[in-house]
């Protein structure tokens, strides 16, 4: 852990080393926390998980920080509860594995291009039947 006094300092260690989580004021000296959430998102390839904490609680204030690109936002005072939780959630999250996406390779009939179909399906049905309707469509549709 490293704490810094301004969020140019924090900007700068940023770029030389890598951290799990950035933990950020939003009134700091030489550079405030909104704008250095934003060169983060901006400038660096592997970013933390990004929380502001500020006394600033308003609904116009929290938009401005999620927009700037914090994952998530806390208001001072705050219990160290909230903060673990906070963290819990975010690193959950951020380590989710990718959604398997299945891809139907496309067939040509008779010289045609391939018939394109796109499918958005949810519920507790079967969304697995779907490739196999358009699979029939274009086996049975000249």
């Amino acid at each position: 852990m490293e704490v810094v006094d301004d969020g140019a300092k924090a900007l700068d260690r940023l770029r030389q080393s890598q951290f799990d989580v950035l933990l950020t004021d939003w009134m700091m000296p030489e550079m405030d926390g909104a704008t250095l959430i934003q060169k983060v998102r901006k400038e660096l390839d592997a970013t933390p998980l990004i929380l502001m904490v500020t006394a600033v609680g308003d609904d116009e204030s929290r938009r401005q920080v999620l927009k700037a690109g914090a994952d998530d936002f806390l208001i001072k005072p705050y219990e160290t509860a909230d903060l673990v939780q906070v963290l819990s959630d975010g690193f959950a999250r951020l380590t989710q594995p990718e959604p398997e996406v299945s891809v139907i390779k496309p067939v040509r009939i008779n010289g045609l291009p391939p018939f394109v179909g796109v499918a958005i399906t949810s519920g507790t049905g079967s969304p697995i039947n779907v490739p196999k309707i358009f699979h029939s469509i274009s086996r049975d549709c000249p």
